[in-house]
Formats: structure tokens, C-alpha cells, sequence
């Protein structure tokens, strides 16, 4: 639903039917989420790693894109505020679609979201057989101490 509003509007705007105007509350936003997010997805990245966690490495992911989109989306609203570019804002909206559909597509449990979701168990049960493996031998020699 999303990405068909963002396409109609965006195709209004392209073809003159309405005028995007800039606004200054979502520049305001826009510049807190791409400084926001890549700094919240290094955050989730570290953690993911000290508790080799496939879910927060894949969060992690997902904030890293969302302040790439950040970016998109505020550099088409800053064209058009400062030299009043009526196509930047539609044209950036346009570039977000693909993101914006993959996005609802697995939101809504498409077949890319179950895949991921399993690969995702996967790795974490490989991640923490793993780390019995390599806690096994320990325990032993805890055991043989005694």
C-alpha cells in the first residue's frame, strides 16, 4: 500500500499534477535518521558479534539501509528546499520503491523473509553447536581435574 502511494504521488509530482513542497520538520527528521542509524547499526554490529547473534546481525543490516534511505530521501528533499528542483523530491522517492516494496514483501511473510528467517536459525544453531565444540573440551578437563 505504501509503495503505490509513494508512486502515484511521485508520478504527480513528476507529471505536474501537485507540487511538492519542502518541509522542514521531514528535512529535521530525515537528518536525524542518517545520522542515527548508521551509528545504531555499527552499535547492533558490535553486539551481534560479542554474542554472535545472526538476528542482530541482521538488524544490524536493516538500520545500516535505513539511513542509506535516509540519505536518498533527504537529499531529494534539500534539492528541492534549496534550489526548488520540483522533480529531486519525486525522483527520490521513485529511487526508494524497490527498497520500499522488498521491504513490505517480507513484512507480509513472502517466500524472501521465511528464507532469510531460516537461514538465520540456521546459523544460529551452527553458531552455538560451535560453541559446544569448543566448550567440550574445557568441560572435560574440568572434569578430569576433579
Amino acid at each position: 500500500m505504501l509503495a503505490a502511494f509513494v508512486a502515484l504521488a511521485s508520478l504527480l509530482a513528476l507529471l505536474g499534477r501537485v507540487e511538492p513542497k519542502p518541509s522542514l520538520l521531514g528535512i529535521a527528521l530525515l537528518v536525524l535518521a542518517a545520522l542515527a542509524m548508521p551509528w545504531l547499526a555499527w552499535q547492533k554490529r558490535r553486539l551481534a558479534a560479542e554474542t554472535n547473534s545472526a538476528a542482530l546481525r541482521a538488524d544490524a543490516a536493516e538500520s545500516a539501509v535505513c539511513g542509506y534511505l535516509a540519505l536518498i530521501a533527504l537529499a531529494g528533499l534539500l534539492v528541492n528546499a534549496v534550489w526548488h528542483v520540483r522533480w529531486a523530491d519525486p525522483l527520490a522517492a521513485l529511487a526508494l520503491l524497490p527498497v520500499i516494496v522488498r521491504e513490505g514483501w517480507e513484512a507480509v511473510g513472502g517466500e524472501h523473509c521465511s528464507r532469510r528467517d531460516g537461514l538465520a536459525a540456521i546459523l544460529a544453531g551452527l553458531s552455538r553447536d560451535k560453541l559446544k565444540r569448543k566448550a567440550a573440551p574445557q568441560e572435560e578437563k574440568s572434569r578430569r581435574a576433579r
